[in-house]
């Protein structure tokens, strides 16, 4: 009997099973269509995704591009006015076409001395600068042909030079290019204010550039009066060498360095260039600038 119920019961739990795995199955195949479904929608998801991370970066492309093409075209129309763009790029060599940028500007606002002032400006260049991969020939035609004024260079450039140092080593070289046939015209002088502005510097560093140039110049004069004076008592000292030492030659001269000494030292004494501080500066500036004409017209005869 108790075997007879033990099958019973065997029978009953295989039956039981029979149906719970049927069961199951029957709840995995309803649900298959949506585990099917949720499949395709991450697929979905995923493919969208790259598309749009695709569209991003085709995006940003044409953004950046057309970004470049505009900033061109706005550099193109601020460079016809005359005016450095704002928004060049704050590289080496942008820096260094800036500093010579300035410096052409005060050598075109004197027609004397382009040469010995081109090179100077060589030389500040290598000295200072000669680490940049930049030829000075090209950077300097650059600025003449694509002229900005003084203004709108100092304004970028400041933006880009913090050191006090620079800025001032910067105007003492723009000074020294200017004085470098022995005279600041006033033309020159005013684009060396516009730069101290624009650069957050004292117009006063620059008055006192002025004032030692004045000084040293008036010293000069006075040193070449003495040893005109001394070398005229001598009678072997005839009246052409007299002639020579206030025109500054020596030897033989051509008639075209013989301008040159003249177009120089006339500028440097002409009573509208040259600045007095008293009335005996002014007094032997004007003695200075008679004995320069009377120089060169003696001197011209002869040649």
């Amino acid at each position: 009997m108790q075997d007879s119920l033990q099958l019973i019961a065997d029978s009953l739990q295989l039956i039981k099973d029979s149906i719970e795995q049927a069961e199951a199955q029957q709840w995995m195949d309803s649900m298959a269509p949506i585990q099917t479904e949720i499949q395709n929608q991450i697929r979905t998801e995923v493919e969208s995704d790259e598309s749009y991370k695709t569209f991003l970066a085709v995006t940003s492309l044409v953004a950046i591009f057309g970004t470049f093409i505009f900033l061109q075209i706005l550099n193109k129309v601020y460079w016809d006015r005359g005016v450095h763009p704002p928004f060049i790029l704050n590289r080496a060599v942008n820096r260094y076409d800036a500093i010579v940028h300035l410096a052409a500007n005060i050598i075109q606002k004197d027609s004397d001395s382009h040469y010995d002032k081109r090179m100077f400006l060589a030389s500040f260049m290598k000295t200072n600068y000669g680490d940049i991969d930049r030829e000075l020939k090209e950077s300097f035609q650059l600025a003449i042909s694509r002229p900005a004024s003084t203004k709108s260079v100092a304004y970028w450039l400041n933006k880009h030079v913090k050191s006090d140092a620079t800025k001032k080593q910067l105007l003492e070289f723009l000074f020294a290019l200017a004085v470098l046939d022995g005279q600041i015209g006033q033309k020159e002088h005013a684009e060396l204010r516009e730069f101290c502005k624009q650069m957050g510097l004292s117009e006063n560093l620059l008055e006192q550039l002025v004032e030692k140039q004045r000084r040293e110049r008036g010293e000069r004069l006075y040193e070449e009066q003495q040893r005109a004076g001394k070398r005229t008592s001598y009678t072997s000292v005839s009246l052409k060498e007299k002639h020579m030492i206030t025109l500054e030659l020596t030897g033989n001269f051509t008639e075209e360095e013989l301008k040159k000494a003249y177009r120089r030292l006339a500028k440097a004494y002409h009573p509208d260039v040259a600045v007095a501080d008293n009335e005996a500066e002014l007094a032997a500036l004007q003695q200075q600038f008679l004995a320069i004409q009377e120089a060169y017209e003696y001197l011209n005869d002869l040649v």
